[in-house]
């Protein structure tokens, strides 16, 4: 399958090939999930769901789907394209002070 990562708008932000090893920082990660990067959020930690969805047909694609500059892809049987998407639920309840450490 060929895999893209597509943001909180559905716009396609990369594209794997089939058997591609997708990996992504924790400010892509953040990025896409429409949240704020900071540094903060490292260390307090972040709670994310990730949800893959695949399509074998064109019309089952969401229409708003938006693939800016990368090549459209269209799904089939034999290559099927599998959504990947973020979504940030909350902050960490844990918090951190540089001195203080962890509480």
């Amino acid at each position: 399958a060929v895999s893209v990562i597509v943001d909180n708008q559905f716009i396609v932000r990369r594209i794997f090939s089939p058997g591609e090893i997708i990996n992504m920082t924790v400010a892509e990660i953040v990025q896409v999930a429409g949240a704020e990067w900071n540094y903060t959020m490292v260390f307090r930690g972040s709670e994310f769901i990730v949800t893959t969805n695949c399509f074998t047909a064109q019309r089952d694609l969401p229409p708003s789907l938006y693939w800016g500059q990368i090549d459209p892809v269209s799904p089939r049987e034999e290559l099927p394209l599998c959504m990947i998407t973020f979504k940030w639920l909350q902050a960490s309840a844990v918090s951190y002070s540089i001195t203080g450490g962890f509480a």
